[in-house]
């Protein structure tokens, strides 16, 4: 699935779903998506954020003021949607998109004598789903619901896997580290050498994209990556996405029996774990009622018109 109208992100194939039958006809791949993200972390505030409905290619952007660095230090964060892609294509043409916005302001003279330095891994802890054991638990306790009130796909059970469990039970094992891509870069703004770095993330059918700069001449190369490495591994993971729509259906192809009962109730088994454990790496529900966000956090909630994602 892909955002047909956003030329800004990944020109991506798209995924067709299987068709089925369903009483709610006016549902696509994604109907709305609520982007939450904290008010204040430890060391950093947010002190401004935008979002434009006539936009919703652009998604939410972010700032974060840190409270233990005296410098003018930029940091930002862009959450906008993708859909599904594989996590290479989504990264490498997100990483491309940097460059090309880069190049384009070098172009328009806004920067000069840019230099990129070479692309390297990164890792942060996973943003959690909604279908996390300990969220569930807390959200029951503080209100219980009528299960009539909303109708959301069903929690995956919490499963630890041992050395004789199934291969196929890691598909409900959510992700402990999320991997992403860092690209340094310098280039001249307004007569002063600057410093920079890029992060891109996929997750949560979301693209995450962090910018951070710096006057060289305000702060050292080493502290000024070392900083802003803590404040992406600090804050990136606080970013949550919940998806609402047919992405939150499980679609369950069960293979053809063989007349091997324990083979085919593994096969079966497979299929139904690999729907649920992606249905908690995308975190998607098919809908539920609107909630004010939780304390402590801000949201924007995106509602894609219809025939958005084809």
């Amino acid at each position: 699935m892909r955002l047909i109208f956003c030329i800004a992100l990944l020109a991506l194939a798209p995924i067709t779903l299987a068709k089925r039958p369903t009483a709610d006809t006016s549902k696509q791949f994604i109907d709305k998506s609520v982007v939450s993200y904290p008010k204040v972390v430890g060391d950093y505030t947010l002190h401004d954020e935008s979002y434009d409905p006539s936009r919703l290619a652009d998604g939410v952007s972010l700032a974060y003021a840190f409270k233990d660095v005296t410098a003018h230090l930029q940091f930002n964060i862009y959450i906008y949607p993708l859909g599904r892609a594989s996590e290479a294509d989504a990264l490498t043409g997100a990483m491309q998109e940097v460059e090309a916005a880069i190049r384009d302001m070098e172009k328009q003279q806004v920067y000069a004598n840019v230099q990129f330095d070479d692309i390297g891994d990164f890792s942060v802890p996973a943003p959690r789903s909604f279908l996390d054991k300990d969220d569930i638990e807390q959200k029951a306790k503080a209100s219980p619901k009528d299960d009539a009130a909303a109708t959301t796909t069903a929690a995956a059970p919490v499963v630890e896997a041992d050395k004789n469990s199934p291969d196929f039970l890691k598909d409900l094992i959510p992700a402990t580290t999320l991997v992403g891509r860092k690209r340094p870069l310098r280039f001249m703004h307004n007569g002063q050498a600057m410093r920079s770095l890029a992060y891109v993330f996929y997750s949560q059918l979301f693209l995450i994209k962090v910018r951070a700069s710096v006057a060289a001449a305000d702060m050292p190369a080493d502290a000024f990556v070392a900083r802003v490495d803590r404040a992406v591994q600090d804050l990136v993971p606080k970013m949550a996405v919940h998806n609402f729509g047919k992405c939150g259906t499980m679609m369950i192809s069960f293979p053809a029996g063989t007349g091997d009962k324990k083979k085919d109730d593994e096969a079966n088994a497979r299929e139904l774990f690999r729907e649920m454990g992606r249905i908690g790496r995308e975190n998607c529900s098919n809908s539920g009622p609107d909630e004010p966000a939780p304390e402590g956090r801000e949201q924007q909630v995106i509602v894609f018109p219809a025939d958005t994602w084809k």
